[in-house]
C-alpha cells in the first residue's frame, strides 16, 4: 500500500476523532500504555533482586501495583470509548437523516434504496467499531513501540539495534498484504452494496414476480452477487492466513534472535539475568504491537471508505434551501409559466422547450398527453420540487424561486399514482402525525375523499393500524387516504395524477363531486387520461410527444 494512500485515508478520518470525551480518554491511554512498557522492566529488576540481592519484596509491589493499576485503567477506560463510539455512532446517524432530508427531492427520488440504508447502519458501526476499537489499538500500539524503543535503547544500544533490523523487516513484508487486503475490502464492499440493492429490488417485486412464475429465474442475479461475495471473501480469508503466517515466522526469528543476543551478553556478564527476561518480553510487545499496526491498516482503510460513503450524503452539493425567500401568503393566485425549459442530468432530451401558458386561480387544469410527454414532470415543475434549467413559474405575482419553499409547500397537496402510506395507523396516515388537526378536520376530509367507509369498517377506526404497504387495503382505498391526507391541509394548489385509475365507478362519481365543489376555492390540477373528467375542466394542457415546444391547447 502506497504512504500517500495510507496518509489520505488517515486524514479521512481525523473528523470522526471530533466527539466529546476523547482527549481525556487519549491521556488516560497513553498512561495506560506506560505502565504497560514499565512492567517488563520491573519484571526483570524483580528478578535481578532475586538473583543477586537487594530489596525484591519492593520491586514486585511496584510490578504488582502497576499491573493492577494498568489493569483498572484498562476496565475505565474500555467502557469509557465504547460510551464515546456509540455517541458518535447515534450523532452520525442523526446528521445522515438531516443531510438527506435537506436534499432536493428529485436527487433523493433517484436515491437507490441499499445504498442509503448501508450508509445508515454500515457506515455508522464502521466508524463507531473504528473508534471503541482501531482507535485505542493504534494509539496505544504507537505509544508502546514509541517508549520501548526509547527505554531499551537507553538501556543497551545492541539491542535496541536488533530490534530496529526486525522493524523494517516486518514493513517490507507486510505492505504487499496491505495493498492485497485494501484491494479486496474495496472490492467486497461494492458487491456488497450491489447486492443489497438486488435484495431489496427483488424484495419489493416478489409478489408479481412469483404470481407470473418468474420469481425462480430472478433468484438468478442476486444468486451470482453472492457466489462472487463468496469467492471474494474467500480470497480474502485465504490472504489473512498467509498474513499470519508471516507474522508468526518474524516473530519466531527475532524472538529467538533477542534471546540469543541477550543471553550471550549475560553470559559475558555485559547485562544482568534480569535483562534477558526485559528485552525478550519488550521484543515480543514491540513487534506484535508493530504487527498490530500493518493489520489495522485495512480496517483503517475500510473506515476511510465509509467515512467517503456517507461524505457523499454528508456534504452532498444537491441541499435545498426550503428557508429563503418571503413567505408566500397565498397559492391561489393566477399562475404564470413562462419561456420553461427542463431536461433532466444525463438526459438528451429536453422535455420542456421555451414552454409558456397562462392559468386562471381556483381553475380546473387537465394536464393531458401521451405516456412520456412529462406530465408528471410539469407537476413537480408547479410544486417546485424540480426546478427549469431556465424560464420562470410566477405565482402570486413573483416568481416561484422567490418564494419560501416551505411556506409556498404548505400551500399545495399532491396525490400521485403510486399511494404511499406510512406505517400507523389511519389516522396517522391523514394527518402525518400533526397533532394540530381537530376531528371535525379530520372527519371533513374522511368524508369528501370517501374515506369514511374505510374507517366505518375497521373495528379500531381511525387508530386502526397499517402498514406502510397497505395493511391489506386495497389500491383504491389507499388512494382515497391519500386524497383524505392532502385535502386535510386545505391547499390553494391541489395536484391529482391519475388519481381515478385504482377507484370504481362510485368512487370515481364521488371525485367528480369533489372538484365540482373544490372548484373555484383552489387550483386543481389534474393529469388525466380519462375524458370523463376531462369534461369537468376549465383548462386543458396537452403536451406533444414530441419535443415540446408549443403552446398548449385549451378545452
Amino acid at each position: 500500500m502506497k504512504i500517500s494512500k495510507v496518509k489520505d485515508s488517515f486524514f479521512c478520518i481525523l473528523p470522526l476523532l471530533n466527539v466529546p470525551g476523547i482527549v481525556r480518554y487519549s491521556l488516560l491511554l497513553v498512561l495506560h500504555s506506560a505502565l504497560v512498557v514499565t512492567i517488563p522492566f520491573l519484571s526483570g529488576a524483580f528478578i535481578d533482586a532475586l538473583v543477586y540481592g537487594g530489596t525484591a519484596l519492593g520491586v514486585f509491589l511496584c510490578l504488582a501495583g502497576s499491573a493492577f493499576t494498568a489493569l483498572l485503567l484498562n476496565v475505565w477506560t474500555r467502557g469509557m470509548i465504547q460510551n464515546i463510539a456509540r455517541r458518535k455512532e447515534q450523532d452520525l446517524q442523526l446528521s445522515l437523516l438531516l443531510a438527506f432530508q435537506s436534499l432536493k427531492p428529485g436527487v433523493t427520488n433517484g436515491c437507490k434504496t441499499g445504498e442509503v440504508a448501508m450508509k445508515f447502519f454500515r457506515d455508522t458501526g464502521v466508524a463507531s467499531i473504528f473508534l471503541s476499537t482501531y482507535y485505542p489499538m493504534l494509539l496505544g500500539t504507537s505509544t508502546s513501540i514509541l517508549l520501548a524503543l526509547v527505554m531499551v535503547l537507553c538501556k543497551n544500544p545492541l539491542i535496541a539495534l536488533l530490534y530496529l533490523v526486525f522493524l523494517p523487516l516486518m514493513l517490507a513484508a507486510f505492505l504487499p498484504y496491505t495493498e492485497r487486503f485494501r484491494r479486496l475490502n474495496r472490492t467486497i464492499r461494492t458487491l456488497y452494496d450491489n447486492s443489497m440493492n438486488k435484495v431489496f429490488e427483488f424484495m419489493l417485486i416478489f409478489p408479481f414476480l412469483k404470481s407470473m412464475d418468474a420469481g425462480e429465474r430472478y433468484v438468478s442475479i442476486p444468486g451470482a452477487r453472492f457466489r462472487a461475495l463468496r469467492k471474494m471473501n474467500l480470497e480474502n480469508d485465504r490472504c489473512a492466513v498467509q498474513f499470519e503466517g508471516t507474522n508468526k515466522l518474524i516473530l519466531f526469528l527475532g524472538e529467538y534472535s533477542v534471546l540469543g543476543v541477550a543471553g550471550w551478553l549475560a553470559w559475558k556478564k555485559h547485562i544482568p539475568v534480569g535483562d534477558i527476561v526485559t528485552f525478550q518480553m519488550l521484543f515480543l510487545s514491540v513487534l506484535n504491537a508493530f504487527s498490530g499496526l500493518f493489520q489495522l491498516l485495512p480496517s483503517v482503510e475500510t473506515t476511510a471508505e465509509s467515512v467517503r460513503s456517507m461524505n457523499e450524503l454528508l456534504k452532498s452539493k444537491d441541499v435545498e434551501d426550503v428557508l429563503s425567500g418571503e413567505i408566500i401568503p397565498s397559492a391561489g393566485g393566477d399562475i404564470s409559466i413562462r419561456h420553461l425549459s427542463f431536461r433532466y442530468p444525463r438526459a438528451e432530451r429536453r422535455i420542456f422547450e421555451d414552454f409558456s401558458c397562462e392559468i386562471k386561480g381556483g381553475s380546473v387544469v387537465a394536464v393531458t398527453g401521451a405516456n412520456g410527454t412529462g406530465k408528471t414532470t410539469f407537476l413537480h415543475l408547479i410544486t417546485g420540487d424540480i426546478e427549469p434549467q431556465s424560464g420562470s413559474i410566477v405565482i402570486a405575482g413573483k416568481k416561484l424561486a422567490h418564494w419560501q419553499k416551505r411556506s409556498f409547500r404548505r400551500k399545495t397537496a399532491s396525490v400521485f399514482q403510486d399511494s404511499l402510506l406510512i406505517t400507523g395507523t389511519i389516522r396517522d396516515n391523514i394527518t402525518l402525525k400533526n397533532q394540530n388537526y381537530s376531528e371535525a378536520e379530520i372527519a371533513d376530509a374522511l368524508r369528501l375523499s370517501g374515506a369514511d367507509s374505510i374507517v366505518k369498517r375497521m373495528p379500531d377506526g381511525l387508530d386502526h393500524p397499517i402498514g406502510g404497504e397497505g395493511g391489506g387495503l386495497s389500491g383504491g382505498e389507499r388512494q382515497k387516504i391519500a386524497i383524505a391526507r392532502a385535502l386535510i391541509r386545505r391547499p390553494d394548489i391541489l395536484i391529482f395524477d391519475e388519481v381515478v385509475n385504482h377507484l370504481d365507478y362510485q368512487s370515481r362519481m364521488k371525485i367528480r363531486q369533489l372538484i365540482v365543489q373544490m372548484r373555484g376555492k383552489m387550483t386543481i390540477f389534474l393529469a388525466t387520461h380519462d375524458p370523463d373528467m376531462r369534461k369537468l375542466c376549465d383548462q386543458e394542457i396537452c403536451l406533444k410527444e414530441t419535443s415540446i415546444n408549443g403552446k398548449p391547447r385549451k378545452c
